[in-house]
């Protein structure tokens, strides 16, 4: 069986460390000197393709003593776009003899072809959709299809961010959970698909959402 890499999410260190104390113990790893595990971090600003060239040798040999080996990438917002297209041919190939954990505050600091292959783990405040954001959501269903072109347009900022988009349409989501009929379930299943386009490819939040407003199904 192969190991996911978990990519955690969020502004809290002191949880996100935890995380990874947890995961290092039940790898049977002991000790932060220990040869099966790697922690990388920046060098100067930045984490540079050269670091994950020397990560991914790591990752190719066989553990030591270790159930596998570990690769923990800190501040993962600090990979260059070089760095993060040379780890994405390990993504594409995990194994069970190695695992990666990323961290990073936000999922928009990495690339979606990476994020569609980590498995995510929310820290913090980042569990929570922001009370705003739910709020507008609410205001968003109740509005005709030019009043949310109008709300989308005032709102730029929000949907100009590609992890405040997703927790916009998680909101869609869980309001239209709420209140289940035939166009609300077919309403949630397009919205679903919507946040995995986020998500996993390039499409433009802003314009993802606007296609949402225009629906017929709103």
């Amino acid at each position: 069986m192969t190991n996911e890499t978990i990519l955690i999410i969020g502004s809290n260190q002191k949880e996100a460390d935890a995380l990874i104390s947890e995961k290092i113990k039940r790898n049977g790893i002991k000790g932060l000197n220990n040869p099966d595990l790697l922690t990388l971090i920046p060098v100067g600003k930045s984490i540079g393709i050269d670091q994950v060239k020397s990560a991914r040798a790591f990752l190719s040999k066989k553990p030591i003593s270790a159930t596998c080996k570990l690769l923990i990438i800190k501040e993962g917002g600090k990979l260059t776009h070089e760095a993060q297209n040379a780890l994405l041919k390990t993504l594409e190939e995990p194994n069970k003899s190695s695992q990666i954990i990323i961290v990073a505050n936000k999922e928009t600091e990495l690339i979606p072809t990476v994020l569609s292959r980590c498995k995510k783990i929310r820290v913090g405040e980042s569990e929570q959709i922001p009370g705003e954001i739910n709020k507008l959501a609410k205001h968003f269903l109740n509005e005709t299809t030019g009043g949310r072109l109008s709300t989308i347009d005032e709102h730029k900022d929000i949907f100009t961010d590609r992890e405040l988009t997703v927790w916009f349409i998680n909101s869609l989501i869980s309001i239209a959970r709420a209140d289940l009929n035939k166009n609300s379930i077919k309403f949630l299943e397009l919205c679903q698909k919507v946040e995995k386009d986020i998500k996993t490819t390039n499409v433009n939040p802003r314009l993802a959402v606007e296609y949402l407003a225009t629906s017929e199904l709103m």
